[in-house]
């Protein structure tokens, strides 16, 4: 088990280097080019070689937008999956390592009403990268149990009503601000990330 962040904001490497010294060992950070999101959010070349080179880990997220229910269709899970897939790709990620796609919504029946999504982002993905799902409790448990194509799920305590799931990869339940105007999503990571170079480096 060990400590991980999530952050919507691209960081140089004197904020690496203090999240490195604070013992966090994990960094889940968004794909995506500066133009999808009107601003520096998107994990470029240099915050990966800074990641890398002081032992720390990555996940990916892939998410445009994921706050409403109508956003998942198969069409767009397909047209993400593709995209994600591409931005991944030019950036170096490792074959075969998970992309979250978020569900940043509360779901009357999550375990149903996302599936047309997932299946379309797992047929974008196209084996290139494999499925990750995020969300609250009860979308964790239904994708956990019985969605053969998602590898890892990470929770949100958000909507949760108190659960943490013990089939969760990870889990998200605050945020700290660590030096004035940077503040971070706090997670516990139960397994090891597949894109990590070098382990132990401060």
């Amino acid at each position: 088990m060990s400590r991980g962040f999530d952050i919507g904001t691209r960081l140089g490497l004197d904020d690496i280097n203090l999240l490195r010294a604070r013992g966090f060992e994990v960094a889940f950070r968004y794909l995506g080019p500066d133009a999808a999101f009107g601003g520096p959010k998107g994990l470029d070349g240099a915050e990966v070689a800074g990641y890398l080179s002081r032992g720390l880990g990555i996940e990916l997220i892939g998410q445009k937008t994921a706050n409403i229910p109508e956003y998942f269709t198969y069409v767009q899970g397909l047209q993400d999956g593709r995209d994600y897939r591409d931005w991944a790709l030019t950036l170096g990620a490792p074959l075969g390592i998970p992309i979250r796609f978020p569900v940043d919504t509360d779901m009357s029946d999550p375990a149903t009403e996302a599936n047309p999504y997932f299946n379309g982002a797992y047929d974008g993905l196209d084996g290139a990268y494999g499925l990750g799902v995020y969300g609250e409790y009860d979308l964790v448990e239904a994708v956990a149990r019985h969605y053969a194509g998602v590898v890892t799920t990470w929770q949100t305590a958000a909507w949760s009503g108190g659960r943490i799931s013990e089939l969760a990869d990870a889990y998200q339940y605050g945020s700290i601000e660590i030096r004035p105007g940077l503040t971070i999503d706090l997670n516990i990571v139960r397994t090891e990330p597949k894109w990590r170079l070098v382990r132990g480096i401060a």
